[in-house]
């Protein structure tokens, strides 16, 4: 359901720049030859496969259509915790860029035993890897 003018007058308040686009049944309907009694995963809601579609897939030539030429999607739980001191989308342009993402919490360590099981296959598999790959 769309949002209702209580909600979109919310959202707006502080928010001078926000807009509100009611997609189509073109982006936001389910495929014709779908079999609703097929689905493998009813743990999915259709909601959730239509958020997934539309972030996948349909997304990007909507925005396309629209005239953006970058866009940067963060989910509702994703931060920015430090000030970003210069302008991301020129970046992008001036270094050819089409695709970034930041990682911020790197884990320093991997599962325990890793290293043996990946040493035993090498050793079981010697065509699986160059030397080169290895080093």
């Amino acid at each position: 359901n769309p949002p209702t003018n209580k909600i979109i007058e919310q959202l707006s308040m502080n928010r001078p720049q926000i807009q509100f686009r009611e997609l189509d049944e073109q982006l936001w309907s389910l495929p014709n030859d779908i079999n609703l009694n097929r689905l493998k995963r009813p743990k999915f809601s259709m909601g959730y496969r239509h958020m997934m579609q539309w972030f996948a897939v349909l997304l990007w030539p909507y925005l396309a259509g629209e005239g953006y030429t970058h866009v940067m999607r963060m989910d509702d739980d994703s931060y920015i915790h430090t000030e970003i001191q210069y302008d991301l989308f020129d970046f992008m342009r001036r270094t050819g860029k089409k695709y970034g993402f930041r990682q911020p919490i790197i884990d320093p360590v991997h599962g325990q035993g890793y290293d043996e099981l990946v040493e035993e296959f090498l050793t079981d598999n010697p065509n699986a890897a160059t030397p080169e790959q290895i080093a």
